[in-house]
């Protein structure tokens, strides 16, 4: 426990529980164990996220604010008005400088590149702040700088404070930032150790599970084309199981369609789409293997909460994957986006059962290691008091 308590304002983007908000709520719950004080701004008050901290006896102020990152596939008119709500930042930004001043804050943490209401505000109350960088944006999210990437980057540079990057493949993709920048992996709570053994049999099913909600970037049609393809050669001894809720985006919701057509026209009768499951630590022990066939991973939660469920990975080698898998140590290496060299590794993985036991128990120790969340609080708390001290 640090011995300078601070007072932390940590600024949100989301009002879902998804991966980067899972990672806010777990550094401000340990920030808080730790003896700091914190609060949290989020767009709206009353939402998942928003309870989840107050459950945590953390308080929430509600700021509704705009990103400065917007959909690349919008049409015009919708840009336009996120143009204009990004134009009027001014106003929440005033509101936020109340916040700070009125409780002495200390440092800014804004959770994701998508916002930089948190730059704006830290400038104008003269403290330093920390922006986490969790997406490629247009890789990932389709998403793009409503100004343009070179005006915005040269925003980012002028920072005082840090950027922190959560994968060396994410800061290598933004080599316009040189200065006050390094990757902090993140951390995974507690919670998600869930390891277990089940006894493999050369008789018993494979389970290979993949987890996400449905999106093209997460990859579940390129897993429907190599269960196509293993069930071509006479393989059945296995199942895929896809859990992942439709995204509120159109084209998650024309692409949900196009995995059930899929499934229906090749008769695939090893897949089931579950839907969005709560809780994923008793999937995980009923299957064997974690398919992340993502296009571009930032970093890759589901791959951790994986490996701490004693699960290894079969990941492309895309994104960051190849800094947390261990290729045929930690779990398996597929070519992005191949349906062909995904089946192969499938097939060697289905034949060869007995790997899973030894290789779940490597990818255990390794996440276990290396990626819980007190690792990664405790080196955000040092970058505080780095910059603090500066």
């Amino acid at each position: 426990m640090s011995e300078n308590k601070l007072k932390i304002l940590y600024i949100g983007h989301e009002r879902k529980l998804g991966g980067a908000s899972l990672c806010l709520v777990s550094m401000a719950e340990e920030m808080k164990i730790r003896g700091h004080e914190v609060i949290v701004i989020l767009p709206f008050r009353h939402c998942p996220v928003g309870d989840k901290l107050n459950k945590l006896g953390i308080p929430v102020f509600g700021v509704f604010f705009g990103w400065w990152m917007a959909p690349g596939y919008w049409n015009v008119a919708y840009r336009a008005l996120f143009s204009i709500l990004h134009f009027m930042q001014f106003i929440p930004a005033y509101r936020i400088c109340r916040i700070i001043k009125k409780n002495k804050i200390d440092i800014v943490h804004s959770n994701s590149s998508t916002i930089d209401i948190g730059n704006m505000a830290a400038k104008k109350s003269k403290i330093a702040h920390v922006w986490h960088f969790r997406e490629f944006g247009d890789l990932d999210y389709e998403l793009k700088f409503i100004k343009g990437r070179k005006e915005s980057l040269k925003q980012v540079a002028a920072i005082d404070g840090r950027v922190v990057f959560i994968s060396r493949c994410l800061r290598k993709y933004y080599p316009e930032l040189t200065e006050n920048v390094e990757v902090i992996y993140d951390g995974i709570s507690s919670q998600y150790l869930n390891y277990s053994c089940p006894f493999y049999k050369e008789s018993r099913k494979i389970t290979f599970l993949i987890a996400g909600n449905l999106q093209r970037n997460k990859g579940q049609k390129i897993v429907l084309e190599a269960v196509h393809l293993l069930k071509e050669k006479g393989i059945e001894n296995f199942c895929v199981l896809i859990a992942g809720a439709v995204a509120s985006t159109r084209d998650s919701v024309v692409y949900n369609e196009e995995l059930r057509q899929y499934i229906a026209s090749h008769k695939l009768e090893e897949v089931q789409l579950l839907g969005r499951i709560d809780d994923m630590n008793a999937l995980r022990r009923k299957c064997d293997v974690e398919i992340v066939a993502s296009v571009m991973e930032a970093f890759g939660r589901v791959t951790i909460e994986a490996m701490l469920s004693g699960r290894p990975v079969l990941a492309s080698d895309s994104g960051a994957n190849p800094e947390l898998i261990q290729d045929k140590v930690t779990g398996w290496l597929f070519k992005s986006g191949d349906a062909e060299s995904l089946a192969v590794k499938m097939e060697n993985i289905i034949m060869h059962p007995q790997w899973l036991e030894n290789m779940g128990k490597t990818a255990y120790m390794w996440a276990k290691g290396n990626y819980m969340s007190e690792k990664n609080t405790q080196q955000i708390e040092e970058l505080y008091q780095f910059l603090l001290k500066k």
